[in-house]
């Protein structure tokens, strides 16, 4: 995943970038490393907001969906995410949920519905 960014930072090309981001964030959470993981995830929202495709969008809401997932019982992680995401989770699945409809993503919505059952 690391050296997928780094292809990205020398091609600098947008398309797929905020995935890539996004699930460094994630991987960086499986590490410990909170405040990587913030960064990784605030490049993630910033790529595709950019590219705005609806697949990226709605990818990016997932991530942050998992992340608010985790934040109850994760206290450190909590600290470090809780001003950027300040959104309870049912919020983050439903924006998700409502652009991947639009690309008919069943995978990622049927993920998005059972993080929101939590």
């Amino acid at each position: 995943m690391r050296k997928a960014l780094d292809v990205y930072n020398h091609i600098d090309t947008l398309w797929g970038r905020s995935t890539a981001e996004g699930y460094m964030a994630l991987l960086y959470i499986q590490e410990g490393k909170y405040k990587e993981a913030l960064e990784s995830l605030k490049r993630a929202d910033y790529f595709s907001k950019k590219l705005k495709s609806p697949y990226e969008l709605g990818l990016i809401y997932r991530v942050k969906a998992e992340i608010r997932s985790k934040m109850g019982k994760n206290q450190f992680l909590n600290d470090i995410f809780k001003d950027y995401l300040n959104k309870d989770l049912k919020y983050y699945c439903d924006c998700g949920i409502e652009l991947l409809k639009k690309v008919r993503e069943s995978y990622e919505v049927d993920i998005l519905k059972a993080l929101r059952k939590e």
